[in-house]
């Protein structure tokens, strides 16, 4: 009972200070991160817990029925499963805040497949593929997929994590994937704690990369942190260009054994 409660509590520790943040906020991405290393067991059950808010971001839709992503916070439980040791499912619920007018929406949800070989960890590989339905508030196309390669490993106190991502509408005019790589690069601390650095990108499609102003380039510091089974990830990021939000916020809780939250 004593091991749940610390559960319980972990994720509302992380939880509402990001939903007590002043002033609102609008389109946060359900999901900020680079894929690692990490799958559940055979049989295991997960819950990671993201939290994303954009501090200063843009202030006018890109598309009719956008809406802009300044001063929105995302809170999206993720659940996961390990079907092989090899192969995971997960499945994605995604909601938002608009702090500012003190709305929130349900936004759609994502089904996932992975499959990661981390026998070695100086050098991991694998592929996530992700199918989703989003509102037109949040994408201009209702349903959308995407491919993301995995790769990377550690060497000595150096962590390195490299995902070539593709996304693609599913129902819109165009099926032409935008090329999205994203990086993470880590240095090894002591006691379960690593600082570093992930960097996303949104290029183009493969055959007409962007001019670079109409590239998304956003960088955040980041820090890992390990408290027994629980993973931790905070990162303050900043967009380089003009289609980036200015300033983000994110907050990730990994490594949550779902069924012992309800215990």
């Amino acid at each position: 009972m004593a091991h749940s409660r610390d559960l319980r509590l972990t994720i509302l520790a992380v939880s509402l200070p990001l939903a007590c943040l002043q002033p609102g906020s609008a389109r946060a991405y359900d999901e900020i991160q680079v894929y690692g290393s990490d799958i559940n067991a055979p049989g295991q059950f997960g819950l990671e817990m993201h939290h994303n808010y954009v501090i200063d971001g843009r202030r006018n839709p890109g598309y009719q029925g956008e809406l802009a992503p300044n001063h929105i916070l995302a809170i999206t439980p993720e659940f996961s499963y390990g079907v092989t040791r090899y192969f995971e499912l997960g499945l994605y619920l995604p909601l938002s805040i608009d702090v500012d007018r003190d709305i929130s929406y349900m936004d759609g949800a994502k089904l996932r497949t992975k499959f990661l070989n981390a026998d070695d960890p100086g050098f991991f590989y694998g592929l996530n593929i992700e199918v989703g339905m989003e509102p037109r508030r949040y994408a201009e196309d209702r349903w959308n997929a995407e491919v993301r390669p995995i790769i990377g490993g550690t060497i000595g106190n150096w962590f390195v994590a490299f995902n070539p991502d593709m996304e693609v509408s599913l129902s819109g005019h165009s099926q032409k994937p935008e090329f999205a790589p994203q990086i993470k690069l880590m240095r090894l601390l002591d006691n379960g704690i690593s600082v570093g650095v992930e960097h996303y990108t949104s290029l183009g499609t493969p055959d007409r990369i962007a001019q670079i102003n109409q590239q998304g380039h956003t960088t955040y510091l980041v820090t890992d942190l390990t408290f027994g089974n629980i993973d931790v990830n905070i990162g303050i990021g900043h967009g380089w260009t003009g289609i980036s939000d200015a300033w983000t916020a994110k907050i990730i809780v990994g490594g949550i054994p779902f069924m012992d939250v309800f215990r």
